[in-house]
């Protein structure tokens, strides 16, 4: 009786797959003037970080980056990270967060098991971070600069060097390590619509909603946090 119970049911219909970038194309979408995200003093509307993550994305592209492609962030919390987590999505490229104040030999290990093509981070963290990766200096004046001169509108298919389907890695992650060597998790953009509709429906969560950035980078519960307030608007 009780495995015919179980057998016996069915959930409620699933949201149908997409892609993170388009999640928060959706998101900006719903209220272009209203905050996306605050750190301290520091404000950023959706308008604002959708059209500075296009131009950023244009950059990575520029820089041969592509679905499939892995690109690591060695960002803090803060509006940086979350612009240069849009920005790679945007791309069709996997991001890696990496908390900076790793110890070196963690961060080598993550950047050369990922074979990561491509490193963003700030002028702060730059010298304490591994080599030969190139690392993109997001806080420059000279990148600044070269985000003012490139397109702002959306990033398709078009503009990408290879196409994104659902099925392409959005994110990897490592795990702690504790038992051995710390091992890359891949995680495909299928799921992503669905967490992000349990999440509003189970927490309630309105537009109107603050949520809180508090899990490390390099914890899955950071992308839990960004798709709690996007997924939400």
């Amino acid at each position: 009786d009780e495995r015919r119970n179980l057998l016996d049911r069915t959930g409620g219909p699933e949201h149908p797959a997409t892609t993170l970038p388009q999640l928060l194309t959706t998101a900006a979408a719903h209220n272009r003037t209203a905050p996306a995200v605050t750190y301290e003093d520091h404000h950023l509307s959706y308008e604002q970080l959708d059209t500075a993550s296009s131009q950023l994305a244009r950059i990575l592209i520029a820089e041969g980056i592509g679905t499939e492609d892995t690109v690591a962030i060695a960002l803090p919390r803060s509006l940086e990270a979350i612009l240069a987590i849009w920005a790679t999505t945007k791309t069709g490229a996997a991001f890696l967060p990496i908390d900076p104040n790793y110890p070196k030999d963690r961060i080598t290990h993550m950047l050369s098991d990922s074979r990561a093509a491509l490193g963003v981070t700030t002028t702060e963290h730059a010298t304490t971070l591994p080599e030969p990766l190139p690392w993109l200096l997001i806080d420059t004046p000279d990148l600044e600069t070269r985000c003012t001169t490139m397109d702002s509108g959306p990033i398709t298919d078009t503009d990408r060097l290879r196409p994104l389907h659902t099925t392409n890695t959005a994110y990897l992650l490592y795990t702690s390590g504790s038992t051995g060597t710390p091992k890359g998790v891949v995680v495909t953009h299928q799921g992503l619509a669905n967490l992000a509709a349990e999440q509003h429906e189970r927490f309630t969560i309105t537009p109107d909603s603050r949520t809180l950035a508090v899990a490390s980078p390099s914890f899955d519960a950071s992308v839990f946090e960004l798709l709690l307030a996007a997924g939400s608007g």
